[in-house]
C-alpha cells in the first residue's frame, strides 16, 4: 500500500540504535512492559515498512522500549525532501 503522505520510517534505525537485533527481542521487550500492545506478526510487518495506520498504544510502547522519542522512529518528510530557507522564512510568516 503506497501512504498518501510519504514518512521516513526509522523503526530498524532505533532498534539498532537500543541494541536490539531482532524483531523476536524487541517482542520479548514490549511483552514484559505490555503483553497485549502487539502481535509479533503485526510488529514484524511494522518493522519492515511503515504502516498505514499506527495505533497511539503502540508507538507509545515502542517509544518506551526504545528509549526514544516518536520523531526518532518516524518523521512525515520523506528522506529526499529538504526545506529550502524559503520554506522555513514562509512558515515564520505564518505564526501569530
Amino acid at each position: 500500500m503506497s501512504l498518501k503522505y510519504p514518512v521516513t520510517w526509522r523503526l530498524r534505525e532505533c532498534m539498532q540504535a537500543a541494541k536490539i537485533d531482532t524483531v523476536t527481542e524487541l517482542h520479548n521487550r514490549i511483552k514484559a512492559i505490555a503483553p497485549d500492545a502487539i502481535k509479533y506478526a503485526q510488529l514484524a510487518r511494522i518493522v519492515e515498512s511503515p504502516p498505514a495506520r499506527l495505533n497511539l498504544q503502540t508507538l507509545a510502547v515502542l517509544t518506551i522500549v526504545l528509549g526514544c522519542r516518536p520523531g526518532d522512529i518516524l518523521d512525515p518528510r520523506p528522506d529526499d525532501v529538504v526545506p529550502t530557507e524559503e520554506d522555513a522564512s514562509k512558515k515564520k510568516q505564518k505564526r501569530p
